[in-house]
């Protein structure tokens, strides 16, 4: 797998996990977390006693999405190469069931999975439990934390054994991981190998300012962007599923070799457009350290040709691992830090190379003639291609170096990554804010990017006669849409009469559980069980208590009722009194 020395994560994670220790770790997106939450468990999986009455599920590893949860699979399916006694399973939304269901009823040693697609296999798959796992990882912690997965984050953790290892691992360390950090681990190690926020040392970042008369030119922007500069290894991120659908169909009709990815697709689509992209990233001559890869099977028997743009949604901001991607741009800002560290994370991996850089090459030169080489490498690390035979010269005539200190700098330049990636960032207005926090933490200073109204003007009036004809294609993809739905209907309708003419078969059909349609009721039930849930408040005036219909007060609960009939009891008897004494004095 061309893996030759650790990364600093590993070196630190991986001794603190075998000796069983609960970790929290938080290092930049691409540094090589994979391998060391991996390569401890499968260390240890081997050395499992042999001889035990019945296999048991021993570890678990969830990622918060499917295409993640993929990649760390097929990374596991290599090691485990070496170590033919364990046995791994994936079990991801997106795949067939059944065939999951049955491959965990075996229980296997290493389970991979989502947070969905797990809970319902345990609501649902005989045999399978995790009472006895002993490793627990949870990747992208701060993902996994959020409102959507926390409640299934919980579940699962009551269904794994109390004597366990828990490793969490991200890239962005919020207050929630913290938090969990606290009450769920036990004596935790804590290895933080970089800020809460940081981005890639070797990241060369731009932005293009939007003004806000010139909001509608983006797609001008992004398109020249595209077709003038980052034509090869390039991810864009857009904001919605429909941008991502539109932009593809606009580029595609241009005749650029793209590929979407975002969540109205199948997981097969979704897999076969990363294979796609891996492919054609992996074709240019470019070395890549780390050997993992988010490539996977063609889906289909012909294989579709590759492509060199990957447009795509905040789905595949998250752990993936596409080697030699050269840029990234962001159509938007995302909303916080956060999600920007981790979208420009899928660029300058480890052991990556990418874009050269062309600025400070006056600063790399004037470092050549005051440091020593030999002693000082990294204060060159940025030096670009170009400048490389200028500066050795430079080397050879003021400091004179030996033949080995040429030597080892050239070495160094070569293959200690002085290539740099970049991502490009259109900003408007209303990202000013988070711009200044990127800008403060950058770790060199970021560059403003220009494009002439010019070039802008005339990509502005080539989309806009594509206009109709994009149109046209969304019109007959909803028009394909409706087809297709209604062929689904009209199938289960028959399928409904042909069963309903054979003789019925008294044979018991098990009901699957779903386990979120059960927490809604659950919780509804609670609801209307709690006396706090005030559904009106009713005002208090005299004799209205007397008037309200029993339908009025609907669904409110008896401790707010009880003091409304009390009030009309007691206004009942005060009338009876009233037309007594009437009656008395007549």
């Amino acid at each position: 797998m061309s893996l030759e020395k650790p990364m600093p994560i590993q070196c630190a994670c991986i001794p603190v996990a075998l000796l069983n220790h609960d970790i929290c770790a938080c290092a930049r997106t691409g540094s090589g977390k994979t391998f060391a939450f991996l390569l401890p468990i499968l260390e240890r999986l081997t050395k499992k006693p042999s001889g035990t009455a019945r296999s048991i599920t021993r570890a678990l590893v969830i990622s918060p999405t499917r295409e993640l949860a993929v990649q760390i699979f097929r990374v596991a399916e290599k090691l485990v190469a070496y170590c033919p006694k364990i046995r791994i399973q994936l079990a991801a939304g997106g795949l067939d069931l059944h065939t999951q269901e049955a491959s965990l009823r075996l229980n296997p040693d290493l389970v991979i999975a989502t947070p969905g697609r797990l809970i319902d296999h345990l609501s649902n798959a005989p045999n399978f439990n995790l009472q006895q796992i002993e490793y627990l990882v949870l990747d992208e912690a701060d993902k996994l934390l959020d409102e959507y997965f926390v409640e299934q984050i919980s579940e699962i953790v009551k269904h794994c054994g109390r004597q366990r290892q828990t490793l969490l691992f991200s890239a962005t360390m919020t207050e929630s991981v913290k938090e969990l950090a606290t009450l769920s681990l036990k004596n935790p190690v804590q290895v933080f190998l970089n800020q809460t926020t940081a981005v890639a040392k070797r990241l060369q970042q731009e932005f293009i300012r939007i003004r806000p008369h010139r909001e509608e030119d983006r797609a001008a922007i992004l398109v020249a962007l595209l077709v003038r500069t980052f034509s090869k290894r390039t991810i864009v991120f857009l904001p919605t599923k429909k941008e991502c659908h539109r932009m593809h169909i606009l580029l595609s009709l241009i005749g650029h070799s793209c590929s979407e990815l975002h969540g109205d697709m199948t997981q097969a689509q979704r897999l076969e457009a990363l294979r796609r992209f891996s492919e054609s990233v992996d074709s240019h001559p470019a070395e890549s350290a780390s050997g993992n890869t988010a490539s996977t099977k063609p889906v289909e028997d012909v294989p579709k040709p590759q492509v060199d743009i990957l447009l795509a949604t905040d789905l595949a901001a998250r752990g993936l691992d596409i080697p030699n991607v050269q840029t990234i741009i962001n159509y938007n800002l995302p909303q916080t830090m956060k999600q920007y560290v981790h979208r420009v994370g899928r660029t300058a991996r480890a052991a990556n190379t990418g874009r050269l850089k062309t600025s400070y090459a006056w600063l790399i030169c004037k470092t050549l003639l005051t440091v020593n080489v030999a002693r000082n490498p990294t204060d060159i690390r940025e030096i670009p291609h170009r400048y490389r035979e200028a500066a050795v010269a430079k080397i050879n005539v003021k400091t004179k170096p030996s033949r080995q200190q040429r030597d080892s700098f050239m070495e160094f330049l070569l293959f200690e990554g002085c290539c740099e990636v970049g991502a490009v960032s259109l900003v408007g207005e209303n990202d000013r804010k988070l711009l200044k926090q990127i800008i403060k933490e950058a770790p060199y200073p970021v560059q403003a990017r220009v494009i002439s109204p010019e070039v802008i003007s005339r990509f502005r009036e080539k989309l806009e006669k594509l206009q109709g004809t994009v149109e046209e294609i969304l019109a007959a993809e909803a028009e394909e849409r409706e087809l297709r739905a209604a062929q689904i209907q009209l199938d289960k309708t028959e399928k409904l009469m042909t069963e309903g003419s054979q003789p019925k078969r008294d044979v018991p059909k098990l009901k699957r559980v779903d386990w979120f349609v059960e927490r809604k009721r659950q919780q509804k039930l609670e609801a209307r069980k709690s006396p706090s849930r005030r559904s009106r408040i009713l005002p208090r005036s005299g004799d209205l208590y007397t008037k309200i219909h029993r339908s009025m007060l609907g669904n409110v609960p008896v401790i707010l009722i009880e003091p409304f009939i009390q009030d009309a009891k007691k206004a009942k008897l005060s009338r009876k009194k009233q037309k007594q004494n009437s009656s008395d004095s007549e």
